[in-house]
């Protein structure tokens, strides 16, 4: 009916010191193991972080597909003209590749622009 009151530490078995040392210790390894567990993954975290900051032509490669399509877009709408989407078509294939972009000249205007000299005919 009453219960128990504790025993004092000197009172305890050598038996039972051993035990609650023995709890003591499982204790101890069981939270080494945790902070070992959390440690390698806050490692490995972070070099992937560190992998995926230094991978820019993945970032170039994502925002040259969003502005290809984007431009293809505007070209399909009749907003800017074949030459002007082939120019800028080249322009991101450049960027992607990483080699400096490459002028090229503008197309002859449609219609009422300037033709080039034809050779003479034979006759």
């Amino acid at each position: 009916m009453f219960a128990q009151a504790p025993t004092p530490t000197s009172a305890l078995t050598e038996a039972e010191k051993v035990r609650r040392i023995s709890q003591n210790d499982d204790f101890l390894i069981y939270s080494l193991i945790l902070v070992g567990v959390l440690v390698a993954a806050a490692v490995v975290f972070y070099f992937l972080e560190r992998w995926r900051r230094s991978n820019p032509k993945g970032e170039t490669e994502r925002e040259a597909g969003m502005s290809l399509s984007s431009f293809r877009e505007m070209y399909e709408n009749g907003e800017i003209t074949e030459g002007e989407y082939q120019r800028l078509k080249e322009k991101m294939a450049s960027k992607i590749k990483g080699a400096p972009a490459q002028a090229t000249p503008p197309p002859p205007p449609e219609g009422g622009g300037q033709t080039p000299p034809q050779p003479p005919s034979p006759g």
